[in-house]
């Protein structure tokens, strides 16, 4: 199957408060024929996840009101096999540790190179047995 045919149908749920990184984020996703579907907060993310499916959630670890390692939680308590990038512009370790024991499945640094993050997200949904 050409892979060119399978992105369009690739969901992805995008979590980010902040309006530039999140329209950057979503530009880069959107260039490489993913469909986003952006969210500006926890709480909107978690209705959204009970609404529809998504291939693929990325989502900023620090957040207003509920945060990303808790949208990561319940994620995966919804759905066990949609991948989950947690990002974060802080240097804290324990960030890292606190999303990956949410289930995350990677976790990149900020900021983000556009190559960085296409090459991260198509290697998650492979890995999970979808086309890049």
């Amino acid at each position: 199957m050409d892979y060119r045919t399978v992105r369009p149908f690739v969901r992805i749920l995008l979590v980010e408060d902040d309006l530039p990184v999140r329209n950057a984020i979503q530009h880069v996703l959107a260039n490489a024929q993913y469909r986003v579907v952006a969210a500006q907060t926890g709480e909107e993310a978690l209705k959204l996840i009970q609404q529809g499916y998504f291939d693929l959630v990325l989502t900023d670890v620090r957040l207003r009101g509920v945060d990303g390692v808790e949208v990561t939680r319940q994620s995966k308590q919804h759905n066990p096999r949609t991948p989950v990038l947690v990002v974060s512009g802080l240097p804290d370790p324990d960030l890292e540790t606190r999303a990956l024991g949410a289930g995350a499945t990677f976790f990149l640094r900020k900021p983000l190179g556009a190559q960085e993050l296409q090459t991260v997200v198509a290697g998650m949904l492979e890995r999970r047995g979808q086309f890049p």
